[in-house]
């Protein structure tokens, strides 16, 4: 397993996205691999480790040291080709019955669900992703 040469950035607001995309994955492979979900704990982990932490403590405790350069952008990892496989990797290794390829695969599928993509014979077509702004006076 290759685990990346560096942390991936994930910054304070990014981590209840971190979360949600860590229970989708789950969810997913529960549902792809006909395998038993996995705790809010171990999904956690496991992704903060394939983003180059120790672990999900360790992520949250790097985002604090990141709050003055938070630009409160979207969280996007199942986009990048290396986090993807860096991804399946830990997966695949801490998981039993799951392969690499398979979630891989799960994680293209998440990519293309998630990010406002719309795939039309391999072509890419951006539907917009216009960050919604707070329009109320303050």
């Amino acid at each position: 397993m290759n685990s990346p040469l560096f942390h991936f950035a994930v910054y304070p607001s990014q981590l209840d996205a971190f979360k949600t995309k860590a229970e989708l994955l789950s969810t997913s492979i529960s549902d792809e691999c006909s395998i038993k979900k996995l705790s809010a704990f171990k999904r956690n982990d496991y992704l903060a480790m394939a983003l180059g932490y120790k672990g999900h403590p360790d992520l949250v405790e790097s985002a604090k040291f990141r709050v003055e350069s938070d630009q409160y952008i979207p969280l996007i990892i199942f986009s990048n080709e290396s986090l993807r496989q860096s991804i399946a990797e830990v997966f695949a290794d801490k998981v039993a019955g799951i392969s690499v390829k398979q979630i891989s695969i799960i994680c293209q599928k998440l990519e293309k669900k998630k990010t406002g993509m719309l795939v039309i014979n391999d072509l890419q077509i951006s539907l917009g992703s216009h960050r919604l702004m707070n329009t109320k006076p303050s």
